[in-house]
């Protein structure tokens, strides 16, 4: 019997970052379960029914790069194809797609089911279990143990989630979802630091109550792109969004009514993503605002509900409904599902090397929302690296980490175990990313694929497409720097500024380019000057930046160190000099003295 109850990973949940972590462990070759509250709701999207947008369409194009599940299942379900930023360069260029929600749900569901070595099961996780004092597994409510090598928590909202509506509350991972509190309180047991955060969706309001005639209207583009580059999936007939805007009326109504808002009567003790705020809180921060912008999106094309973005709220069921009344276009809405919101504990992601291993116990990872992060996207790029390191590490392979220097999930991971979430939900933006430039949605490929292909995580065949594009761009690179046109080499013409390469219809025929190459090709020359400026920097700064700190320093016996620089360091507990100088709060100053204090104790 316990053979049959014996895996090598275990992932526990069944939202983005555990689909992505489960689908990733099995293709290495680990014998993975799944283990989920609710087999229906596998790969839901609570809030907006979309994805990508700034700084995220890079991350799915990397979950791509490195083999993940995401990017193919979005294509599949996609009803709506946009690009954004397009007045900007390539480097802040962002796919979006809006996708069916049902859709995306089934297609996720049974592309899981048919993975080898993955065994996906609905249970619900009561507590770790450990034999002398080494974690071996989950016991369940059932009262079933599951005997697991390597176990991942992406438990999204659930652990001790509460759903908040007006002065309404009662324990739920989300509408109509039981939450997980004993799984939660035996993390607190164990030694790990939690703390409360907030997230909060809008109401779902009947289309055919809808008067969309003098409505903006937000058209699908008829772009030939994808977010996967291994399959191919063309949105037919594609859906369009509508734009409302509130004013003056609603913004009265939420100011008479705030004194019924959870959020401002201390209710919700957790804090929101700052980003994405409820519209009460828009109004009362922004109070010199007078319209606030809201995006009507359709959730899918077999049913008549429609995706407020823009408006989550959390006041009453009653006033939502006045306030909604009041907008142009909803004079007579009807709704299907108030907005509410969700209070949950995250963990301190501090906790967590860049594998996202706990730093306290061996073979425990985290994943997703619990680790304090908002999105779909940022959950996913969490599943992979998490699923990816738990399935390398049962077999004594290298560690698989990605640096903040080359790639955008470098860079959410580094900010996380280094700097924490600083206890409000965290989003990842083009800003966020300090190599934006090198680092973009076009040529994720390029920077990420070889490192998945030797980890593993992509067929050879793969690598070869990858292989046979970088040829591809390496003969037009070489083709336009020797070819003229009026005295100029094409190269030349192109690092001008209005000049595209399309502009040069006959050179895209010749090579046969798809846009992503066309834009990789042309950013590459036009970056050209602060992609070898950085390199030469980061060159500059690599001896430095990867030197390792030795594991049995005391850094309350360095000279000249802060005392916030030394309680840091010994909680963070960096790797490298790199790594200590990206914490929080930490100066030039601490990491001259920590470097003065390691070269008198070894040799570098």
């Amino acid at each position: 019997m316990k053979k049959d109850f014996t895996y090598d990973v275990i992932v526990i949940g069944g939202g983005h970052a555990g689909c992505e972590a489960a689908y990733i462990s099995a293709l290495l070759k680990a014998k993975t379960l799944l283990l989920t509250i609710n087999l229906d709701t596998i790969g839901e999207t609570p809030c907006n029914p979309a994805f990508g947008g700034a700084g995220k369409s890079q991350i799915i194009r990397e979950i791509d790069a490195l083999g993940g599940i995401m990017p193919r299942i979005v294509d599949r379900s996609a009803i709506q194809v946009r690009m954004l930023n397009t007045k900007g360069g390539a480097a802040v260029h962002s796919l979006r797609m809006q996708i069916d929600r049902e859709k995306y749900r089934y297609e996720m569901k049974v592309t899981l089911e048919k993975i080898p070595n993955l065994y996906v099961k609905q249970g619900k996780v009561k507590n770790l279990l450990f034999n002398n004092n080494e974690l071996s597994g989950v016991i369940c409510n059932t009262g079933s143990t599951y005997y697991g090598k390597k176990i991942i928590i992406a438990a999204g909202t659930f652990l001790g989630g509460k759903v908040i509506l007006g002065e309404t509350e009662y324990n739920a991972g989300r509408y109509g979802e039981p939450g997980s509190y004993s799984l939660s309180d035996n993390l607190k047991e164990i030694g790990f630091n939690t703390f409360k955060l907030k997230t909060g969706t809008p109401s779902r309001i009947a289309g055919n109550s809808i008067d969309f005639s003098g409505l903006e209207k937000q058209e699908h583009e008829n772009i030939d792109q994808n977010f996967s580059i291994w399959e191919k999936n063309t949105v037919k007939n594609g859906r369009d969004c509508y734009v409302v805007r509130t004013d003056d009326k609603v913004h009265e109504i939420i100011r008479q009514n705030i004194e019924f808002s959870p959020l401002f009567k201390g209710i919700i003790e957790g804090k929101g993503p700052r980003y994405c705020p409820s519209i009460e809180d828009k109004v009362v921060r922004f109070f010199d605002k007078d319209s606030h912008k809201i995006f009507l999106e359709p959730e899918g094309n077999n049913t008549d509900e429609w995706y407020m973005q823009g408006f989550s709220s959390s006041l009453p069921e009653k006033i939502q409904n006045t306030m909604l009344k009041t907008i142009k276009g909803l004079e007579n809405c009807h709704i299907f599902k108030p907005g509410y919101a969700v209070e949950y504990y995250s963990i301190d992601s501090t906790q967590l090397y860049n594998t996202l291993e706990s730093k306290n116990i061996k073979n425990l990872y985290f994943a997703g929302q619990v680790n304090g992060t908002s999105g779909y996207e940022e959950a996913g790029a969490q599943g992979i690296i998490a699923g990816i390191n738990a399935a390398l590490s049962l077999k004594n392979k290298e560690k698989f980490t990605l640096s903040r220097n080359e790639s955008y999930i470098g860079t959410l991971i580094d900010d996380l175990i280094l700097k924490g979430t600083q206890k409000e939900p965290y989003r990842m933006f083009t800003s966020r990313m300090d190599n934006r430039m090198i680092a973009r949605q076009d040529n994720a490929y390029y920077r990420l694929s070889e490192k998945a292909y030797l980890a593993g995580c992509i067929t050879e065949e793969q690598f070869d497409i990858i292989k046979k594009k970088t040829l591809k761009i390496k003969e037009v690179n070489n083709y336009i720097a020797v070819n003229k046109v009026k005295n100029k080499t094409f190269l030349d013409m192109l690092k001008t500024q209005n000049t595209s390469l399309e502009d040069f219809p006959d050179i895209i025929k010749k090579f046969e380019l798809t846009f992503d190459e066309i834009i990789t090709i042309e950013s590459d020359v036009k970056y050209a000057g602060y992609i070898e400026k950085h390199n030469k920097f980061l060159e500059m700064n690599k001896e430095w930046t990867e030197k390792k700190i030795p594991e049995f320093i005391d850094y309350f016996k360095i000279p000249n160190l802060t005392i916030e620089a030394r309680q840091k360091f010994k909680e963070i507990n960096p790797v490298t000099i790199g790594e200590a100088g990206r914490i929080s709060g930490i100066s030039s100053s601490d990491i001259t003295a920590l470097i003065l204090y390691i070269r008198k104790i070894v040799k570098w």
